[in-house]
């Protein structure tokens, strides 16, 4: 490993740009990924791995639920010594008073924020569901959605998943060929429960009335 591979970190052991308390959670897993579609002889189309919660489905209480169980706690308090090494440059302003009286310094980790834009895009796919005009409301406007498109095309660009994917043949209920990509393979990722769990831990339940976007 050359000396600047060295010090910009790894994928196992923590990126050099990744919160230090945090990398105690990295945790390497195998996950298949679900969701992808098949094809039957007939040209039916069938999942052969469907996720355990429909996480893109017609909005209900439960997906909701779901979402938030993925998002919730996403921002913390730092200590002063915490933001100062993260943001030496910038690390004043993340200063908040907090409704106890005391201050502390607030931030989060940039999956937790990618997911809340995704969800703000299924939001805004189902608009007429959560009764949320995307011009009007402040929190759903189209520069927050805009945002959020980068912010996802950026995460995937920097993520570089290399895992290989088929490209299979099949033929419709006509008859007619065509071809679709099987997503459904394994891919080696960071455990998100090992995460989820240290950002709980870590978590102040006087945050939760706290917006940011």
């Amino acid at each position: 490993m050359a000396a600047d591979d060295a010090t910009r970190g790894s994928f196992i052991t923590g990126w050099k740009s990744d919160f230090g308390p945090a990398t105690a959670a990295i945790e390497i897993e195998e996950v298949r990924f679900t969701g992808g579609p098949a094809f039957r002889e007939n040209g039916s189309v069938y999942l052969p791995h469907p996720s355990s919660v429909d996480y893109g489905g017609y909005p209900s209480p439960e997906i909701d639920e779901a979402w938030k169980s993925l998002i919730r706690h996403r921002y913390f308090i730092m200590t002063k010594e915490e933001a100062r090494n993260t943001w030496p440059d910038e690390w004043a302003q993340t200063l908040i008073q907090l409704p106890t009286g005391d201050e502390g310094y607030l931030g989060g980790i940039d999956m937790f924020h990618t997911l809340h834009c995704l969800d703000q895009l299924r939001h805004m796919i189902w608009s007429e569901y959560y009764n949320e005009p995307v011009a009007n409301n402040p929190h759903t406007n189209l520069m927050h959605k805009g945002h959020c498109i980068d912010q996802i095309r950026q995460y995937i660009m920097c993520a570089g998943d290399l895992t290989p994917i088929p490209v299979k043949s099949y033929r419709g209920i006509d008859g007619s060929p065509f071809r679709y990509v099987d997503s459904d393979y394994p891919h080696t990722c960071r455990s998100f429960g090992k995460i989820r769990e240290w950002a709980d831990a870590r978590s102040d339940r006087i945050l939760e009335s706290i917006q940011a976007h």
